[in-house]
Parts: structure tokens; C-alpha cells; sequence
């Protein structure tokens, strides 16, 4: 009897094991613990409609794609979520990021170690938390190693959170040599309250916008802008408002010939400048309100 028991609790365990080799539990495998970011990499295995965050999401391994259904994420860790470089974000239903986090540290919504593409017909609000320290940023959704931030369709919110004592706050910001390339959706970046710098998109090198509606604000800050960029601004299609309380764009634009422009001296947009370009009329330093709808 006790022979023949023996023998059932070691099948039992040989067919445990052999189960577990055929179905590993990696179901859940990238959803976060409590506090703590929710991290893909390139060796995140792929998942598929995963429950979570009141929604799913699906991860595929070899595309490097997100897919977030109805996915509220919320967390204390100074980086929301964090994805490897060349990935791609697809949208569904009403998706939330957010960092809650408040201390020494930048902190951001959405960090991606390289290029970065959203598209999709759903929403996205990323928010980044509250740095408090002298050289650190906030920033809704950041590309790092020199990515670029390509954002194709969608519903995008990117909010910088407050980083008072520290150097700025960013909606969607592009470090390095990265470039910000808005070709289509809603897209809305905001700056967050700053002693140094609030901008809605920030870019050491170019942003363009080609599509869309976007809405671009700075926050309170030493430097404002809606449009922060270290070598060039280009708007050659949509429809796109910007602000900033030291000015709309951090350097002069040019508004493209049968463009429509409004420009005003203050945010608000009051005592405008209205008319259509004829390819010689620029957004300058002085104007903190700016708008332009591309030519039909």
C-alpha cells in the first residue's frame, strides 16, 4: 500500500513538471507588482489579451508592439511603464499611465530606451509624477538613447508633472539627437509647473508635424514654451495651437504659403493676428499664442 502511493506521488510529480515545461506560467509574467514599473524588454516573452488594469494588453515579443485595451496603470515608481527601443504602442479603448512618484529622481509616464511609435484608434494619458530634485525632469512620455517619438493615429494626453526645484517639465519629450514627428491623431502635450523649463514638446534636434490636431501648452516656468526645439520647428499639415507664457515656439517658425495663421502677444489668444501666409510670414519670440490650419 505505502509502495503503491509512493508510485502515485511521483507520477504525480513527473506529470506536474511536465506540464509545467509544456505551459509555462508566464501569463502574467510583465504585468508589475505594486509600486513598481511596469517593464518590457526585448526578452519579454509575448503575451496575448492578458487581464489588466480593468482592460488587457498583448505584448509581441519579435514586433516589439504593446497592445492596451481599456488599461489603467497607476504606480508610485518613478517610471510608469518602460519599453525597449524600436517599440511600437497600439491603442484601444481608454488607456491611463501614471506615476504618482514624488522625490529625488526624474520621473516619467511612458519611457522608451529608443525610437517609439503610437498609433490606434483609442486613447492614451500618460503622466509623469513630481521630481524634486535640481537636474531632474517630469515628462508624460519621453524617448531616450537619441529615439525618435513618431505618432501616427490615436488620442494622445501627455502631462509633465510639477518638477519645482529641477530643471523642467515635459508633455513629450525626444533626448539626445531624437526627433518628434506628429503625422496624424489628437495629440495634446503639456508642461507641468518648473523653476526652469515647461514645454508641451521639447527636442534637442527637430519637431514636425505633418497631420493631426495637436495642442501644444507650456506650464509655469523661468522659460515657457508650447514648442521647445534646438534646431528646427516644421508645420506642413493639420491643425495645431500652441502657447507658452515666454513664447509659443522657442525659436521663429515659418508658416507654409495658403496656411492659415491667428498669432497673439499673449496666451490667451486675445487682440489676434489673423490671415493666410503667403510663405514669408513667421511665428516669432514675442508671440505666446499661435495658431495655424494647414492649406486643403
Amino acid at each position: 500500500m505505502i509502495r503503491k502511493r509512493y508510485k502515485t506521488l511521483i507520477w504525480t510529480i513527473v506529470f506536474t513538471l511536465v506540464l509545467t515545461c509544456m505551459f509555462p506560467l508566464t501569463a502574467n509574467a510583465a504585468a508589475p507588482a505594486a509600486g513598481a514599473t511596469w517593464t518590457f524588454t526585448e526578452s519579454s516573452p509575448s503575451e496575448t489579451n492578458v487581464p489588466y488594469g480593468g482592460g488587457t494588453y498583448s505584448w509581441d515579443q519579435s514586433a516589439r508592439k504593446l497592445t492596451l485595451n481599456n488599461v489603467s496603470h497607476s504606480t508610485s515608481a518613478n517610471i510608469a511603464v518602460r519599453l525597449p527601443g524600436g517599440s511600437k504602442v497600439v491603442l484601444k479603448g481608454k488607456n491611463t499611465i501614471k506615476s504618482t512618484f514624488k522625490g529625488a529622481d526624474s520621473t516619467f509616464g511612458l519611457k522608451v530606451d529608443g525610437n517609439l511609435t503610437i498609433s490606434g484608434t483609442g486613447s492614451l494619458i500618460a503622466t509623469g509624477g513630481t521630481t524634486t530634485v535640481s537636474n531632474g525632469f517630469s515628462q508624460g512620455i519621453v524617448a531616450h538613447a537619441a529615439g525618435n517619438i513618431t505618432i501616427k493615429s490615436g488620442t494622445i494626453t501627455a502631462k509633465g508633472g510639477s518638477a519645482k526645484g529641477a530643471s523642467g517639465s515635459m508633455g513629450i519629450a525626444a533626448g539626445g539627437g531624437g526627433k518628434i514627428l506628429i503625422k496624424g491623431g489628437k495629440v495634446t502635450a503639456t508642461g507641468g509647473s518648473a523653476s526652469r523649463v515647461s514645454e508641451g514638446f521639447d527636442s534637442y534636434t527637430s519637431i514636425s508635424i505633418s497631420g493631426g490636431t495637436v495642442v501644444a501648452k507650456g506650464g509655469s516656468a523661468q522659460f515657457s514654451w508650447g514648442i521647445g526645439a534646438t534646431k528646427s520647428v516644421k508645420i506642413t499639415g493639420g491643425n495645431v495651437t500652441v502657447t507658452g507664457k515666454t513664447s509659443a515656439v522657442s525659436r521663429n517658425v515659418t508658416v507654409l504659403k495658403g496656411f492659415k495663421y491667428t498669432v497673439a502677444n499673449n496666451t490667451a489668444g486675445k487682440s489676434p493676428k489673423k490671415g493666410t501666409s503667403s510663405g514669408s510670414f513667421k511665428i516669432k519670440s514675442t508671440h505666446k499664442y499661435a495658431k495655424v490650419i494647414a492649406k486643403k
